[in-house]
């Protein structure tokens, strides 16, 4: 067994300690992470309030009782916020996780296998590539969702709407955010290939998945960790902005993005609710930060040009 200091895992993980921004990022993103699970149950407790409650108390101003303020139906902003983010967070690590499981398995293929199937394969992204991706999920999203609705409705089931549209979103922008991860994954695939380790296992006998999941997959793991740690505010943002076209997430569920755009539609010359935008635009640019922070340092920590440092 190699000793501790002598382990690629420990020597990633020591160098990312010793990159502040990205350390600050990793406890932004716990801190949000455990703000999004616990945080509604105490308020909950404390104060009574849910994210689909409402009450006289309209438009309230940022108070001791109310962080955040209130909205239009006088619903706990902060409430809302909280449970926001975790269909915000969940969107984009679900679609951040289908982009990395195409991607990989995508790359790996072409990569290996070369000659003309990694040709026809890679022309293949070459043409999603020039495609407009957010478009795309913008019709499909809104061709499905009037069909899952009317089938729904069919069935008595529409209380269902809101979690069919987040697993159209899961499915929606997970499937346009793997063309990059493919393209790496293969161009890793490509050097891997010609490496001692694998000649050896393919003198040996061992076919082509035993030397893609055994042996070509564990020396990805750097590579797909950190591009994934990246993805995810991609995922978050592409989906703040189809919630914030009414594309997205459906009330009274709420993330971020349908979270701002709620709040740009209250304001006017005459009254702006300010906090109604800055709060939840605040919390998502933060969260947004800390985790392209985290993935920077990831992708430094994993950088071979360190591994003597």
């Amino acid at each position: 067994m190699k000793p501790r200091s002598e382990n690629p895992t420990c020597r990633a993980w020591l160098r990312l300690r010793r990159n502040p921004a990205a350390m600050a990022g990793l406890c932004f993103g716990a801190i949000m992470v455990l703000a999004v699970l616990l945080g509604p149950p105490v308020l909950e407790w404390i104060h009574g309030d849910t994210y689909d409650k409402t009450s006289a108390a309209q438009y309230l101003p940022p108070s001791l009782r109310h962080p955040f303020g209130t909205d239009i139906h006088g619903r706990d902003l902060l409430t809302r916020v909280l449970y926001g983010g975790r269909i915000s967070l969940a969107v984009g690590l679900v679609g951040a996780t289908v982009s990395m499981t195409i991607g990989v398995l995508y790359g790996m293929i072409a990569g290996y296998f070369g000659g003309k199937i990694d040709e026809m394969m890679m022309r293949l992204v070459d043409i999603l590539y020039s495609l407009p991706r957010i478009v795309f999920v913008m019709i499909l999203i809104a061709s499905l969702t009037g069909y899952i609705k009317v089938v729904l409705q069919q069935w008595g089931m529409l209380d269902f709407l809101g979690l069919a549209s987040i697993l159209l979103l899961f499915v929606g922008l997970g499937i346009v955010e793997w063309l990059t991860m493919a393209r790496i994954v293969r161009g890793q695939v490509l050097a891997l290939r010609e490496k001692q380790f694998v000649l050896a296992a393919q003198s040996l006998g061992a076919g082509p998945l035993r030397i893609i999941f055994r042996h070509l997959l564990p020396n990805l793991t750097g590579i797909v960790v950190t591009y994934m740690t990246l993805t995810v505010p991609v995922v978050i943002l592409e989906e703040s902005f189809l919630s914030f076209l009414g594309l997205g997430i459906q009330a009274p569920l709420s993330s971020w993005g349908s979270l701002i755009s709620d709040g740009a539609a209250v304001i006017n010359p005459v009254r702006v609710y300010w906090w109604l935008v800055l709060f939840p635009g605040a919390v998502m640019a933060l969260s947004l930060m800390s985790l392209n922070f985290l993935g920077d340092g990831l992708r430094d920590a994993f950088d071979p040009k360190n591994r003597r440092s």
